[in-house]
């Protein structure tokens, strides 16, 4: 806090990068002043802290966006699908199928800055998919997306899957952006 504090009284121009939503970082900003937006999800938006707005946003083209959500299907695949409207963004799961899904979902419950729904999200535009997967299925859902017919429109990250108090070890995060 100090150092961005700091920075920022200097005259620094800080610009902070996250792969949060701002439902998970506004709560470390409370003592932090930054002067810019925060780009957020990973590129896929930037929202501005101070006055509680995205003030850009790339989704995934919906075209796409429909066919993956199929494709899901195909594959027997949750995933949970982030889209915004009016400034507020709202996470999508049809079902819960894993303890690292059950977990994410009772965290996004109550969260500030977004509402989560069980439930189908419209066939709009969609921000990003996450999926929580076992490692055999993430990797595989990874090697489809880079390599196959949306290597050109869409882009993954893949991390590992951390809660301190459960044995989810197996489980990744698998996160899906517009490229």
């Amino acid at each position: 806090k100090y150092k961005f504090n700091n920075l920022n009284y200097l005259g620094v121009n800080v610009t902070l990068f996250t792969t949060r939503t701002p439902s998970t970082f506004m709560k470390l900003l409370e003592d932090i002043k930054i002067n810019n937006p925060v780009i957020c999800m990973s590129g896929a938006a930037l929202y501005d802290p101070y006055k509680l707005t995205y003030l850009e946003t790339v989704p995934i083209k919906k075209e796409v966006a429909n066919k993956i959500r199929e494709e899901f299907a195909l594959y027997n695949v949750t995933p949970f699908i982030n889209q915004i409207y009016n400034d507020t963004l709202y996470t999508y799961v049809e079902r819960i199928d894993n303890d690292g899904e059950a977990k994410y979902a009772n965290n996004k419950k109550n969260a500030a800055y977004e509402n989560f729904i069980v439930g189908t999200a419209p066939y709009e535009e969609v921000l990003y998919f996450l999926l929580i997967e076992p490692k055999e299925i993430a990797d595989k859902m990874m090697n489809y997306f880079n390599n196959g017919i949306y290597k050109d429109d869409v882009f993954v990250q893949i991390y590992d899957y951390f809660d301190p108090i459960m044995e989810c070890k197996d489980l990744k995060y698998v996160k899906i952006y517009s490229k």
